[in-house]
């Protein structure tokens, strides 16, 4: 049996504590500089453009537009992904509704419309139904308003 004396085991705790210390301060300081994506690019649909944040990293890709507050009028979020599949999209920890159109080819190939917000555990899940390579998630009643159609052209 080892027999650590008390300076020894003082010296081994005061360690992990230190190392546990710089640890939650290095957490603290990522998610302080954490930055929701800044890729911002223009999306036009029959002649309107659109302001979107572009989504494309995995943890962009499940967190869409969760947990913030608004969206401004004439902006949205363009999901991107490297292949044609059915898409799935929730609306976990929303604040405000959405329209949600899913695009294959820069094509529209399905519009969800005014989709209400669900909390941690969603409900409801709206499908492309068939392959689709991106996604733009707007206000709600946007496409409404705008007359957007299946079939319309989406330009980047």
């Amino acid at each position: 049996m080892i027999k650590l004396n008390t300076k020894w085991l003082k010296i081994i705790s005061l360690t992990a504590v230190f190392l546990a210390t710089i640890l939650i301060i290095s957490i603290f300081i990522a998610y302080q500089n954490y930055k929701p994506n800044d890729r911002i690019t223009l999306v036009q649909i029959n002649g309107i453009e659109i302001k979107v944040e572009v989504a494309s990293q995995p943890f962009e890709l499940y967190t869409g537009l969760s947990n913030r507050q608004s969206l401004c009028d004439t902006c949205g979020m363009l999901f991107i992904f490297k292949d044609s599949a059915e898409r799935k999209f929730v609306m976990r920890n929303m604040n405000f509704p959405l329209d949600i159109i899913f695009i294959n080819n820069g094509k529209i190939i399905k519009i969800a419309e005014n989709l209400e917000p669900e909390g941690e555990s969603p409900q409801n899940i709206y499908s492309s139904d068939q392959p689709a390579d991106r996604v733009l998630e707007l206000n709600a009643g946007f496409a409404a308003l705008h007359q957007l159609q299946i079939g319309d052209l989406v330009k980047y």
